[in-house]
């Protein structure tokens, strides 16, 4: 990006977009009364790129017929792969996208296989990982959170083959999700199993590890769900890709992200 104008360039480092070049003008006809005059606008292509994922990415660009920018997909070769028709786009991942249409109100699912373009539902906020969609769904009665699978239905049931829902729901990562229920925060797997119980006043997803609090102490779970420390430290932060450093009562210790003590905590 050079100031507000867009560029691609590839894994390789070559340039496929010059952001200087991210222009082009748009024809349309503005009718006036029986007659009408052809009005063009240099415009840039793309406003906005997302990241390439399977092949696309999403993007925002000029809709000539409703004479307004609108998110869409395009391929490696800057052609629209699903037309610039919607209010909002999210990256693929998974090999799948979301788009939200203002105007019905509903979120889409698009598969960068065929690149159909199917209704999820009239949600608040959608995210999509590991073949679950997380949604938001404000009603009446209150907020809540839940996940659907990839057709659109609800995902996880209880014993009482009760829709599973939460006051908070995140996206999945490496097959974990992060809940918060009555009790408090857990984390959960891609069947909607508890792999964490839900007494944490806190979990944050943190330099590719879950940060857990308990009152105000503090442990480390690594990024496949096993503890690296238990919550027993005032403050825990990576200092190196591989090591964490610890502080605890005025001490403070370096410990390998596999748990294995590098300087174990002291004055």
């Amino acid at each position: 990006k050079i100031n507000k104008n867009y560029g691609i360039i590839n894994s390789k480092g070559v340039e496929i977009l010059n952001p200087k070049k991210n222009k082009q003008v748009f024809t349309y006809k503005k009718v006036k009364g029986n007659d009408y005059e052809v009005v063009k606008k240099k415009l840039p292509m793309f406003s906005k790129i997302g990241s390439f994922n399977n092949g696309y990415a999403a993007a925002l660009g000029y809709n000539v017929e409703t004479r307004k920018k609108a998110w869409g997909y395009i391929d490696k070769n800057l052609k629209w792969v699903v037309e610039p028709l919607y209010a909002d786009a999210t990256d693929f991942k998974d090999g799948f996208g979301l788009v939200y249409d203002k105007k019905s109100e509903h979120w889409y699912m698009v598969d960068a296989l065929t690149l159909s373009v199917k209704g999820i539902g009239h949600y608040n906020q959608v995210s999509y990982s590991n073949g679950l969609i997380c949604v938001k769904d404000k009603k009446k009665t209150g907020t809540s959170y839940y996940y659907l699978n990839e057709e659109g239905k609800k995902a996880f049931y209880t014993g009482d083959n009760e829709i599973k829902e939460y006051s908070k729901a995140g996206t999945f990562k490496n097959g974990y999700a992060v809940v918060l229920t009555l009790n408090g925060y857990g984390m959960i797997d891609v069947t909607g199993t508890p792999t964490l119980s839900d007494h944490y006043r806190d979990i944050r997803y943190q330099d590719g590890f879950y940060v857990l609090t308990i009152n105000t102490f503090v442990g480390i779970k690594n990024h496949e769900g096993e503890q690296v420390l238990s919550p027993d430290y005032e403050r825990v932060h990576k200092v190196t890709p591989t090591i964490l450093q610890v502080k605890k009562g005025g001490q403070v210790g370096y410990v390998f992200s596999n748990g294995v003590w590098l300087w174990e905590p002291r004055r």
